[in-house]
């Protein structure tokens, strides 16, 4: 894991050492940064929303899974654990972070078979300059390809088709929670337009 700059530098965020900029890859809006593991479909955005002036944060949260499922047109959604944590290295300007995980039944890239994604979401929210910004990492469940590790529940090994095993190791939870907790603002200018 490394530190990163995001957006220019206005944001920093731990990320795994082996991750691709999706921007070398394809257009990504200006309110984005992905990044995509680069063997498995494990993807990482950070997004900066629109504030949602929900009753509380935890609403919030709900409120851009729901936006998300209804942008990638999941015909399935739903969440299994919700959270509130005050970080222990908190950003100056969000003291803390809603975590979510959920799933959406989504088909990818057009096809018409649907795949289970796993979401894991870290809603920060900088009340003061109304914006919500998202860390998600998207992690497909699929049962065919992604096996256990004997003796390492944690960490997950890809079968590569006829080949058996690939050397590469789809990113664990420890790393799925170091991502999402390690955002921070740095430049607080992105906010202003």
């Amino acid at each position: 894991m490394q530190s990163h700059p995001l957006f220019g530098g206005a944001f920093q965020c731990l990320l795994p050492t082996n991750v691709i900029d999706a921007s070398d890859l394809r257009q990504i809006p200006d309110n984005q940064e992905v990044f995509v593991h680069p063997s498995t479909s494990q993807s990482i955005t950070i997004d900066i929303m629109e504030y949602v002036s929900d009753s509380n944060h935890e609403d919030a949260a709900r409120t851009h899974f729901d936006a998300i499922g209804a942008s990638n047109e999941a015909t399935d959604s739903n969440i299994s654990s919700i959270t509130t944590v005050n970080l222990s290295n908190p950003d100056p300007y969000c003291p803390f972070t809603v975590l979510l995980v959920g799933q959406q039944k989504v088909a990818k890239f057009n096809q018409s078979d649907e795949d289970v994604v796993s979401i894991h979401m870290a809603l920060y929210r900088y009340t003061q300059f109304q914006a919500d910004v998202l860390v998600l990492v998207n992690n497909p469940i699929e049962d065919r390809d992604i096996l256990p590790l004997p003796g390492n529940a944690d960490q997950m090994h890809m079968r590569s088709g006829t080949n058996g095993f690939s050397t590469d190791i789809a990113w664990s939870q420890d790393t799925i929670n170091s991502i999402l907790l390690s955002l921070r603002l740095r430049n607080p200018n992105i906010f202003i337009s």
